[in-house]
């Protein structure tokens, strides 16, 4: 490795950029560039570090930027860190002000060494459990207790035995784009699936979005028709049934959702390739559905409504999420969440995921903060503070609202 020593210390200098593998001895303080792995011991990235690739070291503080799994039996990140991946540790501390796009597990090895005597710091508490409430990984922590996963195995069925056009129904914040997201990952390998978030458009909007996914080569001025021609050609030709997965459907002009209806229903045929439509719509949704299948004849088959969570749901849920984000030995008594405190969150949200997840994160922030070592109902935020969490919900369910 190209750089300076003294002794136990190894130094890659600012303007050093080091593409390739590196393994140390003792410790090393990145103030450069590498484009590769690191293993060792003790490694320290400063404010001007960037490490592009794994790092797999015994302890590690970060105040630079990190794109990469980290392994580190003990991990401190800095207020002015940047960390996208995966975090692996035994021991984590995060300042206030880090940007964190991560998910996290526990190093099992050093479990029995992590002894956590006083609560963590409001900074450490938010960051973690935030990051376990925004966790993208749909397949791990997809809650499986309540009315979702019924709806996913039903819609799965519905996919796999024909059926042309399914719905769900349910309002903002409800685990909707948990069950779209979800059953995309079951139909791989079995389905060529499309999934647009956010459908905001024209039906031919709407068509070259679809054309893209097909890899068609479609001139963004080529006419509607020819579109439409170009997408039925390559169903036709692939017999590979095309599962279009529409999300926040809500939000399709009129127009577009007619045009959807009408044009593509024409395309389903049972024993060649075909596209089958799922939408997933808010309540106001089922209504326009409802209309527009009844005015074009159209037989919408089979229509979901998915509930809000029960209070014991509410209670299962949050230990679930706690639980999958493995936190218990970071956040000590903190991750113990009373029944009192449950019911309030339960009643403070009427049992809508989004809100959930939202009024978690900051109850723990608070009881943190007052260095509580425990998350009581005055730590959760009133109804005053309700509005604000409806419209920032989807934030806290962990996904975009941008199209792929």
């Amino acid at each position: 490795m190209a750089a300076k020593k003294n002794l136990t210390e190894n130094i890659i200098d600012e303007n050093m950029i080091i593409h390739g593998d590196i393994k140390f001895k003792g410790k090393t303080v990145l103030c450069g560039k590498v484009e590769g792995t690191i293993s060792g011991d003790n490694l320290h990235v400063s404010e001007t570090g960037i490490l592009q690739g794994d790092a797999t070291v015994t302890e590690m503080i970060c105040h630079g930027r990190i794109t990469g799994n980290i392994h580190s039996l003990s991990l401190s990140i800095g207020s002015k860190a940047s960390v996208s991946g995966g975090i692996c540790t035994g021991n984590l501390e995060i300042q206030s002000g880090a940007n964190m796009d991560c998910t996290i597990s526990k190093n099992k090895e050093q479990t029995k060494n992590i002894v956590p005597v006083t609560p963590p710091s409001s900074a450490k508490a938010g960051a973690l459990v935030s990051l376990a409430f925004q966790n993208k990984d749909v397949v791990n922590i997809f809650f499986k207790e309540a009315a979702h996963n019924k709806i996913l195995v039903d819609l799965h069925k519905d996919i796999s035995i024909g059926k042309q056009i399914m719905s769900v129904y349910g309002e903002k914040g409800c685990g909707k784009t948990y069950i779209c997201r979800a059953l995309e990952s079951r139909l791989v390998g079995t389905h060529k699936t499309i999934y647009l978030s956010n459908p905001v458009g024209s039906i031919k909007d709407i068509l070259q979005r679809i054309a893209r996914e097909l890899k068609l080569d479609i001139a963004h001025e080529g006419k509607q028709a020819d579109v439409l021609s170009s997408i039925k050609s390559s169903i036709a030709k692939n017999h590979h049934p095309v599962v279009l997965l529409l999300d926040e459907a809500e939000k399709m002009y009129p127009a577009t959702l007619e045009g959807i209806l009408k044009y593509l229903s024409k395309l389903y045929k049972v024993n060649t390739g075909h596209i089958q439509l799922v939408l997933f719509g808010d309540a106001g949704f089922k209504n326009q559905m409802e209309t527009f299948c009844s005015h074009y004849q159209i037989e919408q088959e089979h229509h979901y409504e998915l509930p809000p969570l029960t209070e014991e749901e509410t209670k299962k849920y949050i230990e679930y999420r706690l639980e999958a984000a493995d936190l218990s030995n970071n956040l000590g008594t903190l991750s113990n969440l009373p029944i009192n405190t449950v019911k309030y969150i339960y009643a403070a949200s009427n049992g809508i995921i989004g809100i959930i997840n939202s009024l978690v994160v900051q109850a723990f922030q608070r009881a943190s903060a007052s260095n509580s070592s425990v998350v009581l109902p005055k730590h959760v935020p009133g109804d005053n503070n309700i509005r604000t969490f409806i419209s920032t919900a989807s934030h806290y369910m962990g996904f975009s609202t941008a199209s792929r």
